[in-house]
């Protein structure tokens, strides 16, 4: 059962870069701000420090939730058992066609070639936690408007940033909920054999 391993070695480096530049830009673009007082200046600040945010929540929550909760999960549990409607919105949606495409943190950690299936059904657990939270906190980047004079010119940008955000977190939780049934499946045949 083996997965195709889109974005190896690439989404770290990524990550980092996409989570550095986008702080020194905020500032960067706040500095300009605060000099020439330009609202493109401030646009340009309001719209990278959402982007910091975004990267700043997918590190933080990762991290927290590994050291946390991780090691409490259960697959058992009634929120990670598959409901009986989830296999077929799944198949309807094509999900088998277009997992692949979606960018993991670390893909060695998602491969029967890497792990067993037993550390992959909890991998899709924790994931599956990390994915929940983050889409739940993408919509308090709105509150950085409350922030900003003329909060109202920047909410619409706030809410697109926040929608993408939260979109990609919920195709990344259709796929862990997708995954984790095929996960248990395999590792009771394995339990069977030895």
């Amino acid at each position: 059962m083996k997965q195709k391993m889109s974005w190896r070695g690439t989404l770290l480096p990524l990550f980092v870069f996409g989570m550095s530049s986008s702080l020194i830009l905020t500032a960067l673009f706040a500095v300009l701000f605060g000099t020439y007082d330009a609202k493109i200046w401030l646009a340009l600040s309001f719209v990278c420090g959402s982007v910091f945010y975004h990267f700043f929540l997918r590190f933080f929550v990762g991290t927290i939730t590994s050291v946390l909760i991780k090691p409490t999960l259960d697959y058992e549990n009634a929120w990670f058992r598959e409901k009986p409607f989830e296999r077929g919105i799944y198949k309807k949606m094509r999900v088998k066609r277009w997992k692949a495409w979606l960018p993991t943190f670390d893909s060695a950690s998602f491969s029967l070639e890497y792990s067993s299936a037993e550390v992959l059904i909890q991998q899709t657990c924790h994931s599956e936690s990390v994915h929940v939270i983050i889409f739940i906190c993408s919509y308090l980047s709105l509150l950085f408007c409350l922030f900003i004079s003329e909060w109202e010119l920047y909410l619409d940008i706030a809410i697109i940033i926040a929608v993408l955000a939260s979109l990609l977190d919920l195709l990344l939780i259709i796929v862990q909920r997708y995954n984790r049934p095929r996960f248990i499946s395999l590792f009771n045949r394995e339990k069977k054999r030895g």
